[in-house]
């Protein structure tokens, strides 16, 4: 990740289809690298062989590790109350080591919505993309940065950004009230802008604003719920026989045994598979009708055989 990142090898493009303007950024401009690149460089500043190895260099993994974490959270500030929201982090009590009351209402991500209200069309859809990649990045990794140890160094990095940001603020009042000025709560009014950080979302991300956050799943439902094996009230049905239904259930189309014996008992099977081998364009020798009336956790797992069709049930079309 660190060298991908670093190398500036990867540019993502983006061509708006309105306006015909192309754009593009390196990795580190999307938040997911950003921050994995910052996360990777801490983890391995921790290993003390790396560390040692880097130690006669310009700077320490652990100062480039910081270095990026910063940026990534001045570029995205939007990230930092997410992922303690993920983590059910709490963010209300106050400790020596961790004030997060004192951290957060720089990084609100109400103050951040409120940038682009004015903007143009690009900058709301820039904007809308740009959240939409944080909300698909934090729900897939948000865990590893629940350790109590990167959390602190997050805080660490969040609050040199405060104080930095505050002293800022304190410039800024001492220019709007004069030298000869004390302070007071109307210079307040004229830092509260300036305040809270905002995010920084390159318009090349309007490529992943259809991005169906399911595909970045670890978990995938393959199974409906009605085969779901651990719920006795749902299996029970569906695995009942019963002794009356009409008992027409062909296998092997090409094998005409007992089960065409079956068959015969309707006049018109014939007429009807014929009919429906014409719709789904199979030859007489391919194919296998499954009966309906089948127990339904039988037939669902029946029916994924690729030349297996339920009878009366129409085919997709390809």
């Amino acid at each position: 990740i660190i060298q991908l990142v670093e190398s500036n090898l990867i540019h993502i493009h983006y061509m708006d289809p309105l306006t015909s303007r192309h754009h593009w950024c390196p990795l580190v401009q999307m938040p997911n690298w950003a921050f994995s690149r910052a996360l990777a460089l801490y983890r391995l500043s921790k290993n003390d062989e790396a560390a040692r190895e880097e130690k006669d260099g310009t700077s320490s993994l652990e100062h480039r590790a910081e270095e990026a974490l910063i940026l990534a959270l001045t570029r995205f500030p939007i990230v930092l109350p997410k992922l303690l929201t993920m983590n059910n982090i709490n963010t209300q009590d106050r400790s020596f080591r961790m004030d997060w009351p004192s951290i957060l209402p720089y990084f609100s991500e109400d103050a951040v919505e409120k940038v682009c209200d004015d903007h143009g069309v690009e900058d709301r859809v820039t904007k809308a993309a740009g959240d939409h990649v944080v909300r698909i990045f934090v729900q897939r990794f948000h865990e590893v940065w629940a350790e109590e140890n990167v959390l602190q160094w997050m805080y660490s990095c969040a609050d040199k950004m405060v104080k930095q940001r505050q002293q800022q603020i304190r410039v800024a009042q001492s220019t709007d009230s004069g030298s000869n000025e004390k302070h007071s709560d109307a210079p307040m009014a004229h830092s509260e802008h300036i305040k809270a950080f905002t995010s920084k979302f390159s318009p090349a991300l309007a490529r992943y604003a259809q991005c169906d956050p399911s595909e970045y799943e670890d978990a995938f439902r393959t199974l409906p719920p009605e085969a779901l094996a651990l719920d006795l009230n749902m299996v029970a049905p569906a695995m009942a026989l019963d002794p009356n239904r009409r008992g027409r259930f062909l296998r092997g189309i090409n094998n005409r045994g007992a089960a065409m014996g079956r068959a015969r008992e309707d006049q018109d099977v014939e007429a009807l598979m014929d009919q429906l081998r014409r719709v789904i364009g199979r030859q007489d020798d391919d194919g296998e009708m499954l009966d309906p009336d089948s127990p339904l956790l039988h037939l669902y797992l029946q029916s994924l055989l690729p030349w297996a069709q339920v009878d009366g049930v129409r085919p997709p079309r390809g």
